[in-house]
């Protein structure tokens, strides 16, 4: 199974129906699950996991949008050493939020995907269409910086979660 990824978004009401549309598809996924489902290891990671790491991932989208440094948005109390080694940032995130409460990491999903939209709709087209800051890996332009930490990234999680899903089911 590969990702089909949607052509890039060309403007905000683009990026804003891609968001809406990714997580629209992972809350159907996810919705049946009960609450055991979602805390079950599969490998290394929960359903749970995935959830609260594509929640900062996407804090990361918030803060450049608003001109932050993106590891404030990720939660991170320091710039990673190297803003490349997603696995050493990845490693950081798991530790930190693996104990959360399902309930909790539910609750910051969408409080999160809430701020992706607050923040979106106050950026014009003319500013999604910047280049990001120097050094910043996911994306030459904010449009496609927010795609990576959203939706894009969102895809990449729910193959994952199907595909371990498909694992455990008879």
């Amino acid at each position: 199974m590969a990702i089909e990824y949607p052509p890039p978004a060309t403007n905000r009401a683009e990026l804003i129906e891609r968001i809406e549309a990714q997580r629209a598809s992972l809350v159907a996924l996810l919705s049946p699950l009960t609450a055991e489902e979602m805390t079950e290891p599969r490998g290394d990671w929960t359903l749970k996991d995935h959830i609260a790491h594509l929640t900062a991932w996407a804090g990361k989208a918030v803060a450049l949008i608003q001109d932050l440094p993106a590891y404030k948005g990720l939660g991170l109390i320091s710039p990673p050493a190297d803003p490349r080694d997603y696995d050493s940032i990845n490693a950081v995130l798991h530790g930190r939020d693996r104990s959360l409460p399902l309930e909790e990491v539910v609750a910051r999903w969408g409080q999160r995907h809430g701020e992706v939209l607050a923040v979106l709709m106050l950026a014009s087209d003319r500013d999604l269409r910047l280049p990001t800051l120097p050094g910043e890996p996911d994306g030459p332009s904010m449009l496609a910086a927010v795609a990576n930490n959203t939706y894009e990234h969102s895809m990449e999680h729910e193959l994952w979660i199907r595909q371990a899903l498909a694992r455990t089911t008879p």
